[in-house]
């Protein structure tokens, strides 16, 4: 009988579940400011929460919608079906609506209106257009809080990106669940920004990150053959993390619509 109350217990919503904290650290370069500025994640499952250092602005990441909280206003925002799948399946709707109007329209409309299915015809092919990203691996090694992390470089047409040091999953406590929660930001609208500090745009880059074999601690964007951004992953530990963390907290005025463009 205790056994059968313990495990009720456990499935109380509020009740905290194994994940993983750690920091995140974004440094700009040259006349891109220098500016600096960190943030601190709570991972549990696919569930991601991103708070700013200060803690005024915070993310929630889960059931494919975005949360933006304001604890000063204590309101937020939310964005539902936020995922790069939807924002794929949305966009091929309203192709094929103007191709319906553009069939139907009047002889005195029907360039504008073509010209308009054309736009949006060239704009569903480019986020289609798969973009070459070849990862080679480097001999160089660096260190992330003691640990050595082996360099990847990311090329892309023909110049280098991103460079990404990589650490053994093992090696970091809480490194598998840091993984899946980088590998569920992916998958939203932007969310590689939140997930290793890059825009990869309206397509996923995380199938090149996955395979290389373990968690990027380091993350450097490159442009013009210099480094112009350096993304820090930090103060990784194994923390009980509570549901509530992941909920809009009770009596914050909580609006619909888009937060992300």
């Amino acid at each position: 009988m205790k056994c059968w109350f313990f495990l009720a217990l456990l499935s109380l919503p509020g009740l905290a579940n194994a994940g993983v904290s750690y920091q995140m650290t974004t440094q700009s370069y040259g006349r891109f400011g220098g500016d600096s500025s960190s943030s601190n994640y709570a991972v549990e499952g696919d569930k991601v929460r991103i708070s700013a250092a200060d803690g005024k602005t915070v993310y929630i990441f889960r059931d494919e919608s975005i949360y933006v909280i304001d604890s000063v206003s204590q309101s937020g925002q939310v964005l539902r079906h936020a995922t790069l799948a939807e924002s794929a399946r949305q966009l091929h709707e309203s192709v094929t609506r103007l191709e319906a109007v553009a069939s139907g329209a009047a002889p005195d409309r029907r360039a504008t209106v073509e010209q308009a299915v054309a736009m949006a015809q060239e704009i569903e092919l480019r986020q289609q257009r798969a973009v070459t990203r070849d990862y080679r691996m480097t001999e160089r090694t660096e260190n992330s809080e003691g640990r050595t992390c082996h360099v990847w470089e990311e090329w892309e047409q023909d110049a280098k990106r991103l460079e990404l040091c990589v650490v053994p999953v093992p090696a970091v406590p809480g490194g598998a669940d840091a993984l899946t929660g980088m590998k569920s930001l992916s998958a939203y609208l932007h969310g590689s920004m939140f997930a290793v500090g890059v825009e990869f745009g309206p397509v996923s880059g995380w199938s090149g990150i996955e395979g290389l074999g373990g968690l990027p601690v380091i993350v450097r964007e490159f442009q013009g053959g210099q480094p112009i951004h350096e993304t820090r992953l930090t103060r990784f530990r194994v923390d009980e993390i509570k549901e509530s963390q992941f909920e809009v907290p009770a009596g914050y005025q909580v609006q619909e619509g888009p937060v992300l463009k």
